[in-house]
């Protein structure tokens, strides 16, 4: 992690504060939704929905990673049971189809207990038609992203537009053609999202779920 003195956000909401300028052409639109990738997009992506006055919603992912980095994604698995994999990276690796198999089946059982907890506070929104706005708090190897793009697609949306308030290059090349990004700082070399933060504590189900009771809460007043 960087030093506090080095590290362009503070934390999460610092950098979700830093990524709202660049958004604010999406204010107060009845077609756009915002939604938070899970988990930790989710504290970024809520301060922009009520910022800019747009819907809620999440978007479930849970990282297939290196067993020796548990921040490097070779592919990732969404609650809807879309999948993406970074075969060239994961046959450089050397990581065997089984573990791959095995990793995908895990991390999807993973994405269905946590979207089960979070539907019952915010039901799945219908993208049919609107720009969903996927929101994330860093990009390394995209693949996240990428799972992310293919279930927003599944669940009808006509524009897809990505904002994270860092990304490696190569994540950016890969989906800068598919989609919109929106993203302030691109670096390269690029390891991890929290050595760009001061502060990046992990995101667990039940700050999710508080995060989403409070948007709710937030949004009847």
């Amino acid at each position: 992690m960087a030093d506090m003195k080095d590290a362009p956000f503070v934390d999460r909401e610092d950098a979700a504060r830093k990524l709202l300028p660049l958004l604010t052409d999406y204010k107060n639109s009845p077609d756009v939704v915002v939604l938070g990738l899970s988990r930790g997009g989710t504290v970024l992506a809520k301060y922009i929905a009520e910022e800019l006055n747009l819907p809620l919603d999440v978007v479930v992912v849970k990282k297939i990673v290196v067993p020796t980095n548990v921040e490097f994604a070779v592919g990732a698995v969404t609650e809807d049971d879309i999948s993406y994999f970074d075969w060239n990276l994961i046959k450089n690796l050397n990581l065997s189809k089984k573990y791959i198999d095995d990793a995908a089946k895990e991390n999807l059982g993973a994405a269905k207990k946590s979207a089960e907890i979070y539907r019952k506070i915010i039901p799945i929104k219908d993208l049919r038609g609107k720009i969903a706005i996927i929101v994330d708090d860093g990009i390394a190897t995209g693949a996240s992203i990428q799972a992310a793009i293919r279930a927003a697609e599944g669940r009808g949306a006509a524009k897809i537009v990505i904002a994270a308030p860092v990304a490696s290059r190569d994540s950016i090349e890969i989906n800068k053609e598919a989609v919109d990004v929106v993203c302030p700082l691109v670096k390269d070399p690029f390891w991890a999202p929290d050595e760009f933060y001061s502060r990046f504590p992990k995101v667990d189900d039940d700050e999710v779920v508080s995060i989403l009771k409070n948007y709710v809460k937030e949004v009847a007043h």
